[in-house]
């Protein structure tokens, strides 16, 4: 009771963070040009962005798909997207946007009875994702070097640094060693077992190098459909700025919401839009409605997994 009464409040903590991010934001931006941009937004960009969110969703199930071929779990493809859409509903309501890769987890397990596999092959499909992610951060910042500034390139530096710094921590085994030490404190060693074979399952990855680089390819294209929605919307309303920017700063927005203080990265999202984009002189106002309009496009794929939660998951 008091485990679940702790997770209540840290739930309702990661909502006042929000809520106070997106006051604070929104005291920052013209009130009457952020309601005439509303208004006056481009409903053929809007549309051509919701229908990119849906295509980002197949190419990610089918990545996912991929990875799951090569560790002989032969899961049909639309079961996959229903769990994906599902995945994406629950992303939604979870701290960093990311919370319903738990989800997926958990509803592959029931298809499976495979927990370790199951579990790692979610993990996996995100890393190599937000690898692919910063790595068209890093590209890009090398194709337009010549005209970018100092602060720019530290920014998109400085994130890319810190990721994979942590990806090389998870890998090393320092953070299996720090959840054994945390289980033996609470007495709770019988699930170390379980820990250590999906540490395991994770690490073997690396012996299947060909699939992991056609997942690093498939992911570069995932994302790039979704960078370019995130363009369209810009278009929607009115901002001019080269396409080469979002493929900079959308990705380095999207790495910084999994900082575990917010309910879906909100607040977050909005404040890393209005930071990156204040550097190519969009108004704030722009810039949140940005963000605004590409959170959206995530609850309207979300609600797409609702419906396959509430009527068709199995």
């Amino acid at each position: 009771m008091a485990v679940k009464g702790r997770k209540n409040l840290f739930f309702l903590l990661r909502i006042l963070i929000s809520l106070g991010l997106v006051v604070l934001l929104f005291h920052k931006i013209d009130l009457d040009k952020f309601l005439t941009s509303i208004f006056s937004a481009r409903k053929e960009f809007l549309t051509l962005g919701y229908a990119l969110g849906i295509c980002n969703v197949l190419v990610c199930t089918l990545r996912w798909r991929i990875l799951l071929w090569d560790r002989s779990m032969k899961v049909p493809f639309l079961k996959l997207m229903k769990i994906y859409f599902i995945g994406m509903f629950f992303n939604i309501f979870f701290p960093t946007g990311y919370g319903g890769d738990a989800v997926r987890g958990y509803k592959l397990y029931k298809v499976t009875s495979a927990m370790s596999e199951s579990v790692s092959s979610v993990v996996m499909d995100r890393l190599m994702g937000f690898s692919a992610l910063l790595a068209i951060s890093i590209i890009s910042l090398g194709l337009s070097f010549d005209f970018i500034n100092a602060k720019i390139g530290l920014s998109v530096f400085g994130v890319a640094l810190l990721f994979f710094l942590g990806v090389w921590f998870f890998f090393s085994g320092y953070v299996v060693r720090g959840i054994g030490f945390l289980l033996r404190i609470l007495k709770l060693e019988k699930y170390m077992g379980e820990i250590n074979r999906f540490h395991e399952t994770i690490l073997s990855y690396k012996d299947s190098k060909m699939v992991l680089l056609v997942i690093f390819v498939i992911s570069i294209f995932a994302h790039s459909v979704m960078i370019l929605s995130v363009y369209l919307f810009s278009l929607s309303v009115g901002v001019q700025v080269p396409v080469i920017y979002f493929f900079l700063f959308v990705p380095v927005i999207n790495i910084v919401t999994l900082a575990p203080v917010t309910v879906s990265g909100i607040g977050v999202r909005e404040a890393g839009f209005i930071y990156f984009f204040s550097m190519v002189l969009v108004s704030a106002s722009d810039s949140f409605l940005m963000s605004l309009l590409f959170f959206s496009q995530l609850v309207f794929v979300g609600l797409i997994g609702c419906l396959f939660y509430l009527f068709g998951s199995d």
